[in-house]
């Protein structure tokens, strides 16, 4: 992948995060803590995160070659085995 667009990814990933406040440790406890003060904020944020990719997958899986390469990489191997 080419370089400029991992950079830009991991920016957009990292203000996605700052902007959900999924950088403050006690908004992650408190998705995570069912039992007490249980806050289902960020629940949205992840749930919207799952529509996105979703979605991002759905159009990727149309296109012929990826925007940033030649051709779709994807493993010769489709049987899983045991290893």
């Amino acid at each position: 992948m080419n370089p400029l667009a991992d950079l830009f990814a991991g920016i957009l990933f990292g203000i996605g995060l700052v902007l959900s406040g999924m950088t403050e440790p006690a908004n992650v406890i408190a998705l995570l803590n069912l039992s007490v003060g249980w806050g289902p904020a960020l629940l949205l944020v992840i749930s919207s995160a799952l529509v996105v990719t979703g979605r991002g997958y759905r159009l990727a899986g149309r296109r012929a070659a990826p925007l940033f390469d030649s051709t779709l990489h994807r493993p010769a191997a489709n049987r899983i085995d045991r290893r």
